[in-house]
């Protein structure tokens, strides 16, 4: 399988976060129903969320087991607070950190691919700088750009892996 084009050094771009809250759905995954994936993304009321600022999204990674494809997965948008909230709106405090990002260049359907390459060239080398994030916190955020367009599957994508401050 050829690598996906991307940053061909996988040199990322390390860059300070402000704190975000991320509202909307939670599921947990694994190899069994992984496939149910792309369903969460489309049940997201994007626009619709209450007190959501801008148009850009995020696929949070958490609490997942190193090395299996078992994880807690957020899909969501930033919020200027969680009131006003429906109940069974999952809620996530990320705190100000730095990240390496990483441009994923193509078709969202190929991002995985990115993910992967990115895990065997860069993340297997960088553990001294990747710490174990806090339980509850990200292990990888997928940033969707506020040109991404969904029916396209085209528009900014980038993976955020947090390092060390």
């Amino acid at each position: 399988m050829a690598e996906p084009k991307m940053q061909a050094d996988f040199t990322p771009r390390i860059e300070h976060e402000d704190a975000m809250l991320i509202a909307g759905s939670q599921r947990h995954y694994t190899k069994q129903n992984l496939s149910e994936l792309s369903a969460q993304w489309e049940r997201l009321p994007f626009g619709n969320i209450p007190g959501q600022t801008g148009r850009a999204a995020y696929g949070v990674i958490f609490d997942g087991k190193e090395n299996e494809c078992d994880f807690e997965y957020l899909t969501g948008v930033e919020v200027t607070s969680f009131d006003n909230l429906p109940a069974d709106f999952a809620r996530m405090s990320i705190p100000a950190h730095r990240y390496a990002k990483f441009t994923h260049v193509g078709n969202v359907s190929k991002l995985k691919e990115t993910i992967d390459a990115v895990a065997r060239n860069w993340l297997s080398k960088a553990k001294d700088m990747v710490g174990t994030p806090a339980k509850g916190q990200p292990w990888m955020i997928e940033f969707y750009g506020e040109d991404f367009n969904a029916k396209s599957g085209t528009g900014t994508i980038e993976i955020w892996f947090p390092v060390k401050q």
